[in-house]
């Protein structure tokens, strides 16, 4: 089971048909990838690597995700690539991620649970 971007990539490279994901940092980090993120009131006030804006920038995407529709669809949004810059998460694996996701549907089941399904895999 991927706990980094970078095994994503793997597992997703490797067409594997279903990916669950329990991981917490790795589902934010998609959360905010997705059409799904909406930056709340005053925040990202600093930079990506301000401390303080990391700490709310994390309890911003957690807030969010609980308050999430369990089964909701999200859709990568490749202009959201940014937020990697909060996760500390290699350049080179954000592209690698952005290749391949519309082989992928990504589906929120929890908070805690985000499923990866190969388009096509269930048809």
């Amino acid at each position: 089971m991927a706990q980094t971007l970078s095994e994503l990539v793997l597992d997703m490279a490797a067409e594997k048909p279903v990916i669950t994901l329990t991981a917490p940092e790795l589902i934010a980090l998609l959360f905010s990838f997705s059409d799904a993120w909406q930056p709340l009131a005053g925040s990202v006030l600093g930079g990506p690597k301000d401390p303080l804006t990391q700490e709310v920038f994390a309890a911003q995407v957690g807030q969010l995700l609980r308050r999430a529709s369990m089964g909701l669809a999200l859709h990568m949004q490749p202009r959201h690539f940014i937020y990697a810059a909060y996760f500390d998460v290699p350049v080179q694996a954000v592209q690698q991620f952005f290749l391949h996701t519309a082989q992928y549907e990504f589906i929120l089941a929890r908070p805690d649970l985000l499923r990866l399904t190969l388009i096509g895999y269930l048809s």
